[in-house]
């Protein structure tokens, strides 16, 4: 089953298209922020882009409406 995670689009690390480069550039920003937290590379639910975000910025399912959050599916954890 796919894991659902909700995130405003603006507290992105970044974004883009191309899976490999988007986990590159997280292995990097991990590298850097050792102390911030988890990250995660999510698909949003329209296939059209994938972005970095880290875990604590996530918005909880609850609080869907009352934000501009989007539903992106996880497709990768770094811890």
């Amino acid at each position: 089953m796919e894991e659902t995670i909700l995130f405003n689009r603006g507290n992105s690390v970044s974004s883009g298209f191309d899976y490999d480069e988007l986990s590159r550039k997280a292995e990097i920003e991990k590298a850097k922020r050792k102390k911030r937290g988890d990250l995660i590379i999510a698909k949003d639910t329209n296939g059209e882009e994938i972005a970095i975000f880290y875990t604590d910025d996530s918005v909880p399912h609850e609080k869907k409406h009352e934000t501009d959050a989007k539903e992106y599916k996880v497709l990768k954890v770094l811890k």
